[in-house]
């Protein structure tokens, strides 16, 4: 299934302008209508028997935080070993992140966003958390931040 949903998407950028192809990090919201969680459209997307699949995507947009240390960052950061997709953000708890996101709510991040980068390390993704882990290093975050939906 992936590799068919790869040629498609492959062909789909072939045939259509930079503004409206899929890029990765791209998020589907929607299959067929179909408004659910990722588990259930990827289920969707697998199960599906039509030649045709129509896709509703989200496209991040990127947000630069500067967190000033000493301080607990307040976040838990995941991302697969052995992979290079970026770090994203599994849960946000009291900290410097929590504190930014109250001071700046049109620059704020959340659950499910993606680290791009930490004080410009963006490659590989352990070294990306590891950056966050430093307690005594300003940082700088860029993160891909999906809007609510």
């Amino acid at each position: 299934m992936i590799k068919k949903m790869t040629n498609a998407v492959a062909e789909w950028n072939k045939q259509n302008p930079a503004s409206s192809q899929i890029a990765i990090y791209d998020r589907i919201v929607e299959v067929n209508g179909l408004r659910a969680s990722g588990k259930e459209l990827a289920k969707a997307l697998e199960n599906t028997t039509e030649d045709q699949v129509t896709l509703l995507l989200q496209r991040p947009h990127t947000r630069t935080l500067t967190l000033k240390r000493p301080g607990k960052l307040g976040i838990i950061a995941n991302y697969m070993p052995n992979y290079s997709l970026k770090p994203w953000i599994d849960t946000i708890a009291e900290g410097l992140v929590h504190e930014w996101n109250k001071a700046h709510t049109d620059a704020s991040i959340r659950e499910h966003d993606r680290i791009l980068s930490v004080n410009g390390v963006s490659n590989p993704p352990e070294d990306v958390v590891h950056q966050m882990r430093k307690p005594d290093s300003d940082l700088e975050i860029v993160c891909l931040h999906y809007p609510n939906f």
